[in-house]
């Protein structure tokens, strides 16, 4: 079996459960891998657990326009969902099926290992490709980090996950200091490079687990999980130490220079995305504002945070 993907077997009846798990087994399916419910209740549960890479598979005598099926679809949204049906498959239920979001429906009398195997095949294979483009979809081409679609989906998800965790989420919004300036003396390429170069410095300085995008045209904002206010602390310091070093190495007329604002939902007080990207987006403008007049200062600690 060359998938990767678990499968997680739902159905009504105890005896096609079985016929289904051990078809799977001898096709070279391990135990583990799959995840067998009769009762339903404990099957939609389990579709709740954050494990994306499982395929759920339904056998059921009820009809698919019922409560069953649209309620196994609403917990499935990101699994690829295939359906056996314990009677002959006709147009009619290939249609209901389909815009309940089944990507393939099989008649449970005249299923086959080999017919098993190579519907769980195309599934998990149909699924990784939607996911690869999804994922296209949400990333910046020009930075390689998430474009604003993708930024704002990520931020709401981990947003929810903090809430959940009890920890504090910070946003930080940044916004590249002098780009017109930069884009009439030096072109747009060089725009570019410095947009690229910030982006960078945003990987380099945050965690993995934190969710960084570019926003705007010269705007970048993250959102970060943090247990303390020390902990942002150590953020702001890690910022002007990686933008000095980056700085102190470059030939060019101007130095890196953005400008920063950043808000915070605390255990106490929770803000949504919104409000976060608001009140950061103020603080950015207000730090903004002290430069306006400067033109394109030689300053290799041209950064100013706001708190």
């Amino acid at each position: 079996m060359h998938t990767t993907m678990d499968v997680l077997l739902l159905t009504d009846d105890e005896t096609s459960l079985r016929l289904v798990e051990a078809m799977l087994r001898k096709g070279g399916y391990a135990k583990e891998r799959l995840h067998c419910y009769s009762n339903w209740q404990e099957g939609l549960l389990a579709m709740q657990k954050p494990q994306e890479r499982i395929i759920a598979m339904i056998s059921t005598k009820y009809t698919v326009k019922n409560d069953f099926a649209e309620n196994i679809r609403s917990h499935a949204l990101d699994f690829p969902l295939l359906l056996l049906h314990d009677g002959t498959v006709t147009v009619e239920i290939e249609s209901d099926c389909f815009s309940l979001g089944v990507q393939e429906v099989l008649s449970l009398p005249e299923l086959s290992v080999k017919t098993l195997l190579k519907a769980v095949r195309n599934a998990a294979e149909r699924h990784r490709m939607r996911r690869q483009i999804h994922e296209l979809s949400m990333v910046d081409e020009l930075t390689g980090i998430y474009n604003r679609q993708g930024f704002l989906l990520r931020a709401e998800q981990t947003l929810a996950l903090s809430e959940r965790l009890g920890t504090e989420a910070n946003l930080f919004f940044l916004d590249a200091d002098h780009m017109k300036w930069i884009n009439d003396n030096f072109g747009h390429q060089e725009g570019d490079f410095l947009l690229k170069e910030i982006s960078r410095i945003l990987q380099d300085v945050f965690r993995r687990t934190d969710v960084i995008g570019r926003v705007g045209g010269d705007e970048f904002a993250v959102l970060a999980l943090r247990e303390s206010s020390q902990d942002v602390d150590s953020i702001f310091g890690r910022l002007a130490d990686k933008l000095t070093q980056i700085n102190e190495q470059r030939t060019v007329q101007y130095p890196i220079s953005f400008s920063i604002g950043s808000s915070r939902s605390t255990r106490d007080s929770r803000a949504t995305l919104d409000e976060l990207i608001e009140a950061a987006d103020k603080e950015m403008y207000e730090n903004k504002k002290t430069k306006r007049g400067q033109g394109p200062i030689r300053n290799h600690n041209d950064v100013h945070f706001s708190r």
